[in-house]
């Protein structure tokens, strides 16, 4: 089957885990439906205005946890039907963070023992019983994250450095890691046991980073994207390549080849909103919740969705509930945001319900003879851009550019060394390429004013 290439020119700004590391199957069953509000999210729980719900995390549709402000920890077995305080065996403790796959969930934070220690509460059993470590360390755990049932991770500080252990057992026995981070992570999320990011902050300097490393943490590594931005402090990867960091002042970076290239996809849209959380599922669909935005008065919850990799957003809700701090989904349709006054809303529909219109950039197109338009990229000006991406080869691919900007796009050698052995550049509104090959292009582009720059591939 042939493979073609469209770039469109246009102006414009799980693994589940049953019984412990090692035991585990998918995460299927299904969650309980709400009736959708016009929006598609739900109310499923409100309480105390002093309460602040910090994060909510699900291990498959049915088992999930939020965390809250005065140590309040709540379960739900039921797909958030019904939420109940945890509290069997869970030692006392300053708790700051949580994360969970399948039945299992940690809890990290500090013991509320002098002198204070970095402490880790886990289940297996979907919060029936709860085991609590205190590790060796004084100091407290900010982060903590699992790329699957058996390998964890734990972030935090002793007040003059930072500090970071790590698991291989479900969070039996933790080991710190040495040299690990030198700087203080806000987040952090691996996709495998090797492969991590993390959004450092050099506190003396006020600078943030996004943080890379291939070794399970020991060594870290800065990459491009973040260097300056101190109020950096969303992150999300969806796989190995792609991946998304935000600010609270609505500024995107995204990369599709592990932050070996960032590119800005900040939007006149986002650059007003409160951001506060974000995550995507996989390359193109993700949500980003935060505490309302100035363009949409009073300042109230709001969500986010994009189905472009983060090229366009489309606000979903906006009902006047509390503003929102954190969010999570368990596939494409099934997610959960919470936030202010213990609110936690719920979707069974990706968000969409029957009064809201679904991103008006999507990142599949159907030809006339039905074959599938694939997004590769999409970049936004008003400045000069070069990324890398990576193309599926065929036998004739089509470019489709216009005159606001010039395109260069350079086959790479897959030798590491970046050495450019073959260039095609746009010259006019539509460029053919013969057998355009396989392999790592740098995209370039030259230009000015608010273009952008979308990239699909036929396959």
């Amino acid at each position: 089957m042939k493979s073609r290439l469209l770039l469109a020119l246009v102006p414009s700004c799980s693994l589940a885990v049953v019984a412990g590391c090692g035991s585990q199957s998918s995460a299927t069953g299904s969650a309980t439906r709400h009736a959708q509000s016009q929006s598609g999210w739900q109310v499923q729980h409100r309480g105390a205005a002093d309460i602040e719900f910090s994060g909510v995390t699900f291990g498959d549709l049915q088992h999930g946890w939020v965390l809250g402000s005065a140590d309040t920890v709540l379960a739900t077995v039921d797909g958030g039907t019904t939420w109940v305080p945890q509290s069997a065996g869970l030692y006392a403790g300053q708790w700051q963070c949580v994360t969970a796959r399948g039945r299992s969930a940690w809890l990290a934070g500090s013991s509320m023992r002098a002198p204070e220690r970095c402490a880790v509460a886990s289940t297996h059993d979907a919060g029936a019983h709860w085991q609590t470590q205190t590790l060796s360390s004084t100091g407290t755990i900010n982060m903590i994250t699992f790329a699957d049932g058996c390998n964890g991770w734990a972030f935090g500080s002793d007040g003059k450095r930072a500090l970071a252990f790590a698991t291989k057992d479900g969070g039996r026995h933790w080991l710190r890691l040495r040299p690990g981070p030198a700087v203080f992570f806000e987040a952090v999320q691996f996709v495998s046991s090797k492969d991590g990011w993390a959004i450092g902050t050099d506190l003396d300097a006020e600078t943030g980073a996004v943080m890379a490393t291939t070794d399970g943490g020991r060594h870290w590594t800065a990459q491009a994207a973040g260097h300056g931005l101190a109020g950096i402090d969303c992150l999300s990867f969806a796989n190995r390549r792609d991946g998304w960091v935000a600010d609270d002042s609505g500024n995107f970076f995204s990369t599709i080849d592990a932050g070996r290239d960032w590119v800005e996809r900040t939007t006149a849209a986002m650059r007003t909103a409160d951001i506060r959380a974000i995550t995507f599922v996989d390359g193109s669909h993700g949500w980003a919740v935060g505490g309302g935005s100035a363009q949409y008065p009073p300042v109230k919850g709001t969500i986010w969705a994009t189905s472009d990799g983060g090229g366009h957003w489309a606000l979903q809700d906006r009902s006047g509930y509390p503003g929102l701090t954190g969010v999570n989904f368990v596939g494409r349709d099934h997610g959960w945001a919470a936030g202010e006054a213990q609110t936690i809303v719920a979707t069974a529909s990706a968000g969409l319900g029957s009064g809201t219109a679904a991103p008006a950039h999507t990142s599949v197109l159907v030809t006339a003879d039905r074959g599938r338009w694939v997004k590769v990229t999409a970049l936004a000006g008003p400045a000069s851009v070069r990324t890398t991406i990576r193309l599926s080869g065929g036998d004739q691919k089509i470019i489709y550019g216009s005159p606001g900007c010039a395109v260069t796009l350079n086959l790479l050698a897959d030798d590491g060394a970046d050495t450019l052995y073959e260039s095609h550049e746009i010259t006019g509104p539509t460029t053919d390429w013969e057998r355009l090959a396989a392999g790592r292009y740098s995209l370039s582009v030259q230009g000015t004013g608010h273009w952008s720059v979308v990239l699909y591939e036929r396959r």
